[in-house]
């Protein structure tokens, strides 16, 4: 009996395999919006008619994306890698490839790093604002021990210490954070395993590292602020999407993150009332930076204000790297109508290799300019408080 289904499965699956591509290869040629164009139109010669197959097979197909999450669930389960994006380490651990680029210890990207962020502390001296850049290592630097013989990390520990050295060496106030996270360790997770960015507890123990650092200036307002847990949360880690898709990460034996998203709020006397949205707009402390501060998941801003005893204004944005929301500040209406006393830079060292995060720079004078930004500060911090980034 097993023989004869075994022999009738051989028999069936050549047979379901014509029998879909003869469907697939139907419902795209047939279709209005995928049909070929005339091919009068196209030059043989030059391979015209073989690019728009090729277009139309990777955008069009039918059941591309399960096809794709599944063969990547297969690939994960048989062999323990994943696509072209990440670098899987042991015990489930996903690296972003961006963290091992060929020119992650680049000389000229770092100074050019340096220079711009030199050229910002200079902008915002003359103005009396103090800034101080937040570095972050590298998850590859602070987990080597996931990653084996896989790839080499000992680049991202020079790159950080380097991009550290040259930026004291301009009398930039940084604050170490390499050695907080690798302390941290102890007590728990500092990164996701499947995610690029850091945990609470990571973004908790920098926030009381900038504390312990930074000299605020004394006429900043104190304020006591006291954390509360305002939810829990799973979500797939952004690094699962180069394994499998998300629907397909139990199958591949992928776990989901856990969190537990922070919040901050302000202690007041029993005869005293909290005015959130009063007339005073000014926020003494300005957060700039990645997704790292903007996703409200890791609660960043909101261990600065508990332990800055400070109203943080997050302007920190997500998928635009460290320098265009600090342009975008520089060139906003809060810098102009309730500049800050105090910016933190939050700035993760893996983009210092990424040649295109200094391209929003905005032009010199006389022409356009670049990441002007407008924001209501009375809606900006209704919002934080209500945890939307």
């Amino acid at each position: 009996m097993i023989v004869k289904i075994a022999n009738a499965f051989r028999l069936l699956t050549p047979a379901l395999f014509i029998g879909y591509a003869v469907y697939a290869n139907a419902s795209l040629f047939l279709n209005d919006e995928t049909r070929l164009k005339g091919t009068d139109d196209l030059s043989l010669m030059e391979g015209g008619l073989t690019r728009e197959f090729e277009e139309i097979y990777k955008t069009s197909l039918p059941h591309r994306a399960p096809a794709v999450g599944l063969l990547g669930a297969a690939r994960y389960l048989a062999l323990g890698v994943g696509k072209k994006g990440v670098i899987v380490g042991d015990d489930e651990w996903f690296f972003t490839e961006e963290e091992f680029g060929p020119d992650i210890n680049s000389e000229p990207l770092i100074d050019r790093s340096v220079a711009e962020i030199a050229a910002v502390r200079n902008e915002l001296g003359s103005r009396n604002i103090k800034l101080v850049v937040v570095p972050l290592p590298q998850k590859s630097d602070i987990y080597s021990e996931h990653l084996g013989s896989i790839s080499d990390t000992s680049n991202a520990i020079s790159q950080y210490r380097h991009f550290v050295s040259r930026l004291q060496s301009q009398g930039i106030e940084v604050v170490d954070t390499r050695s907080t996270m690798m302390s941290a360790k102890a007590e728990g997770q500092v990164f996701f395993k499947t995610d690029t960015h850091w945990t609470p507890l990571g973004a908790e123990k920098v926030a009381a590292a900038i504390e312990q650092e930074m000299i605020l200036p004394a006429d900043i307002d104190s304020k006591s602020f006291k954390l509360f847990s305002a939810e829990d949360t799973s979500f797939w880690g952004d690094l699962v999407n180069f394994v499998t898709g998300s629907d397909y990460g139990e199958l591949a034996g992928i776990n989901q993150e856990h969190t537990r998203i922070w919040r901050a709020e302000e202690e007041v006397a029993d005869n005293s009332a909290v005015d959130l949205f009063g007339s005073d707009e000014s926020f003494p402390v300005v957060l700039i930076g990645t997704s790292y501060s903007a996703d409200t998941r890791w609660s960043f801003a909101e261990f600065l204000k508990k332990d800055l005893k400070a109203d943080v204004l997050n302007l920190a944005e997500k998928a635009k790297g460290p320098g265009a929301p600090m342009y975008a500040f520089l060139q906003g209406e809060v810098l102009r109508d309730s500049p800050p006393e105090v910016v933190i830079w939050e700035f993760p060292t893996r983009y210092l290799a990424q040649k295109g995060i200094w391209d929003t720079k905005p032009q010199s004078d006389g022409e356009a300019s670049v990441g002007a930004k407008t924001v209501d500060l009375k809606l900006l911090a209704k919002e934080q408080s209500n945890g939307h980034s």
